[in-house]
């Protein structure tokens, strides 16, 4: 686990449209998608991870979803469609707009899922191309949550407003449905145990059994996306976070920075083992990371 290691950030990038999803980080570069779905003038950021520099952006439309996705030396994002971008310098590989994507996408070995007009498709990452699709009716309303490929073999979960689906990756067949009313700013997230934790904004952070679907212990709430990781879950608020363990305990470890400039928390954090990039309402903050034992 890990704590912030000082109040004063490595850099600071300000942004006109503060960043609208959760950022993404390899440990060399960084990468968010500006505003929020209906803001004009949107842009695909990617940042140098140790000083923060401006690499490369791309402007997005009104409709782009504002999760990223990174992986493999490629950049992908939902925007009418999905986009393949080169990490390195932005050259578009691929564009793919049927169907039109509703999620954003997630990757596991060369495969790509996502959401999209009622059906959980996986693609050949390298090329957009189809591998398979099922029809996941019972979700709900279009997603705005990507998939989510779990530590259970070949287990791949899906998220609408109205429930879970858990199903196969290799075939797409079901294996478990859990209903649970879930916003557009809900997230999911993999605590590293055989969990999935759930988060929804004004509510406690829910648990579910990967294997079954079935609903574990709540673990508190939080106004802002949590962060999780091995061993424990950081609750994140105003200008710093707290640690639980998820095996139990009183949260600890409320860490701040205090100058106005760099703005309040707003969206999410990510870590990459030496930093964590957190999102405000005027920007991209990155402060170190330490060990703590």
């Amino acid at each position: 686990p890990t704590e912030v290691d000082s109040t004063e950030p490595r850099w600071f990038f300000p942004s006109d449209l503060p960043p609208g999803g959760t950022p993404v980080t390899d440990g060399n570069g960084v990468a968010f998608i500006t505003g929020n779905p209906g803001q004009e003038e949107r842009e695909l950021i990617v940042l140098d991870a140790a000083g923060g520099e401006l690499r490369w952006k791309y402007p997005v439309s009104l409709d782009a979803a504002s999760e990223v996705l990174l992986g493999a030396g490629r950049i992908w994002i939902a925007d009418h469609g999905l986009v393949a971008f080169a990490w390195s310098d932005g050259a578009e590989i691929w564009r793919r707009t049927n169907p039109a994507a509703a999620s954003p996408p997630a990757l596991r070995d060369g495969r790509l899922a996502v959401l999209a007009e009622g059906n959980l498709f996986l693609l050949d990452a390298e090329t957009g191309s189809e591998l398979w699709r099922t029809e996941v009716p019972d979700l709900g309303a279009k997603s705005t949550l990507a998939p989510l490929f779990t530590g259970e073999p070949n287990t791949l979960i899906a998220a609408g407003a109205e429930a879970l689906v858990a199903v196969s990756e290799i075939d797409g067949t079901r294996l478990w449905h859990r209903p649970l009313a879930l916003s557009e700013h809900a997230r999911l997230i993999l605590s590293g145990t055989d969990d999935l934790l759930v988060w929804i904004p004004g509510q406690e952070v829910q648990r579910i059994r990967l294997s079954d679907g079935e609903l574990g212990e709540s673990l508190g709430e939080t106004s802002v996306v949590p962060l999780a990781d091995r061993d424990a879950i950081y609750f994140m608020g105003g200008r710093g976070f707290q640690r639980q363990a998820l095996a139990g305990g009183q949260r600890t470890g409320w860490l701040r920075w205090e100058e106005d400039v760099w703005g309040e928390q707003t969206r999410a954090a990510v870590a990459d083992g030496s930093a964590v990039y957190f999102i405000t309402n005027r920007g991209l903050l990155s402060a170190e990371q330490r060990s703590q034992r």
